[in-house]
C-alpha cells in the first residue's frame, strides 16, 4: 500500500480513507455478478417456457 512505500503520516492517512471506496467497488462488482446470474437463470427459464409452448401449439 501507499503508507508502506512513502512512510509518511499523509500516506497512512490516504490508505486508511480509500479503503471504503475499495469496499464499494468490491460490493457494486458483486452485486453486478449476482445480477448477471439472475439474468441468465430467467432467460434460460424463458427459453423453456417458449419451447414448450411452440411444441404444445
Amino acid at each position: 500500500m501507499l503508507s508502506v512505500v512513502l512512510r509518511s503520516e499523509t500516506a497512512v492517512k490516504v490508505s486508511i480513507e480509500i479503503m471504503p471506496a475499495f469496499v464499494a467497488i468490491r460490493r457494486f462488482m458483486l452485486s453486478g455478478a449476482d445480477m448477471f446470474k439472475r439474468k441468465t437463470l430467467i432467460a434460460e427459464a424463458y427459453k423453456v417456457f417458449t419451447n414448450r409452448q411452440i411444441r404444445e401449439f
